[in-house]
C-alpha cells in the first residue's frame, strides 16, 4: 500500500506514448510527486510482460506489466525508494484490472514490496492508497492545456513529415517544442505553453516542405496501441513510409466523453444526477471549451489546420449505427471516429 512514508518515493510510470509521456511527470511535479517517465517498450518488454502476466489478456497489459517489471529489474532504481503507478478507468474496460495483474507480477518477480499506486479521476478499485492525495483542481488547467498542446504538435508533427524536403527536421521540431513544453507544465505556466504553441505553428509552417497531398487514413481503435509506436507494431511509420498521411483523432475526446455518456446514462436511469452535478456539468463543459477555442484560434494558423469537431456532432454520428449506452472500452466512439472521418 501507499502510505505516508510512501510519498519520498520515486514513481515509475510506463511509456504510452511520445507526446504525452514527457509532460506526465511534470504535472506531478506541481502536486509535490517525483515521477519518472519509463523508456519506450521493446521486444524485452513484450517478454517480461509474457513471463509476468496472464498472457491471455490485451496486448497493452502485457507491455504495461513487462514495462514495469523490467525497469525493477534493471538494477537502475532504489528497490526501497520506489514505487509504480498505473492508470485505472474504472467499470467494465479491462484497464480496471490491470493493478491486479502488476501486484501478481511484481511479487511472482519478487517485487512484493514495491508499492502500486493508482491514477484515477473516480473511484479506485482494488487498492488501499489512502496517503495519496490527487488535487486535481490545483493542476485541472495545466493539464487540459497539455493535452490540447500534445494535440495539437502531434497533429502538426503527423501532417510535416509527409512532406518535409529535409529527413529529419519535423522529428527535430517535434522534440524541442516537447521539451519546451515539459518546462512550461513543470511550472505550471499554461501562458507559456499557449506562446510556445503559437511559436511551434509559426516553425512547423517555415519547415521546408512539398506541396502536395496523399491518401489519407484514420487510425482509431483501442486507446493504448492507437498512440504506443510499439503496441501498433510502428504501424503508423510503416503507413508513412508508404506514402499514407496518418490521421489519429485527439486525446482529449477520451475526456470529452464523459458529457456524452453521462447524459446518456441518466437517460438510461443507470445513473442518478444530484443538485450539484446538474449545476457544475455546464460549467465544467464551458470550462473545457474556452480553452479547446484558445487553442484552435492559434492553431487556425497552421497551414494543414484540421479542425476538431464537437464530441457531442460525434457521438450523434455515431448513433446512428449503434446506441450510446456502448461506452465500456473504446465503447461508441469507435463508430463515431469511422463516420467523423467518412465525412
Amino acid at each position: 500500500t501507499f502510505t505516508k512514508d510512501e510519498r519520498r518515493r520515486t514513481i515509475s510510470a510506463p511509456f504510452f506514448t511520445d507526446y504525452v509521456s514527457p509532460l506526465v511527470p511534470a504535472a506531478f511535479k506541481v502536486l509535490g510527486y517525483y515521477f519518472v517517465q519509463l523508456p519506450e517498450s521493446n521486444m524485452r518488454t513484450a517478454e517480461y510482460g509474457l513471463k509476468y502476466a496472464n498472457n491471455e489478456v490485451c496486448y497493452p497489459a502485457t507491455l504495461v506489466v513487462g514495462d514495469l517489471i523490467k525497469a525493477l529489474d534493471s538494477g537502475e532504481f532504489d528497490l526501497d525508494n520506489t514505487a509504480v503507478v498505473v492508470t485505472q478507468t474504472g467499470g467494465q474496460c479491462r484497464a480496471t484490472n490491470y493493478v491486479s495483474q502488476i501486484k501478481n507480477g511484481l511479487e511472482s518477480a519478487g517485487f512484493a514490496d514495491i508499492p502500486v499506486v493508482v491514477l484515477s479521476t473516480g473511484k479506485v478499485y482494488q487498492n488501499e492508497q489512502s496517503a495519496f492525495k490527487l488535487p486535481l483542481l490545483k493542476v485541472l488547467n495545466i493539464t487540459v492545456y497539455s493535452l490540447l498542446y500534445a494535440d495539437a504538435l502531434q497533429q502538426m508533427y503527423g501532417s510535416t513529415i509527409m512532406r518535409e524536403k529535409s529527413g529529419g527536421d519535423t522529428r527535430r521540431l517535434f522534440d524541442f517544442y516537447i521539451d519546451r513544453g515539459t518546462e512550461a507544465a513543470r511550472n505550471n505556466d499554461h501562458t507559456s505553453l499557449l506562446d510556445l504553441l503559437a511559436r511551434a505553428v509559426k516553425d512547423f509552417n517555415a519547415v521546408p516542405s512539398y506541396d502536395m497531398e496523399f491518401t489519407k487514413v484514420g487510425l482509431i481503435g483501442e486507446i493504448y496501441v492507437k498512440y504506443n509506436n510499439y503496441g501498433q507494431a510502428h504501424t503508423t511509420e510503416w503507413l508513412r513510409s508508404k506514402g499514407i498521411d496518418v490521421m489519429t483523432p485527439p486525446i482529449l475526446d477520451f475526456v470529452m466523453q464523459y458529457f456524452v455518456n453521462s447524459q446518456v446514462n441518466i437517460k438510461n436511469g443507470v445513473r442518478s444526477q444530484g443538485l450539484l452535478t446538474r449545476w457544475l456539468k455546464p460549467v465544467f463543459w464551458k470550462y473545457m471549451n474556452d480553452r479547446i477555442k484558445v487553442t484552435e484560434a492559434i492553431m487556425k494558423n497552421f497551414r494543414h489546420y484540421m479542425p476538431s469537431e464537437s464530441i457531442y456532432a460525434k457521438a450523434q454520428y455515431a448513433s446512428d449505427i449503434l446506441d450510446l449506452a456502448n461506452q465500456f472500452g473504446e465503447g461508441w466512439s469507435l463508430a463515431a471516429e469511422v463516420a467523423h472521418y467518412a465525412r
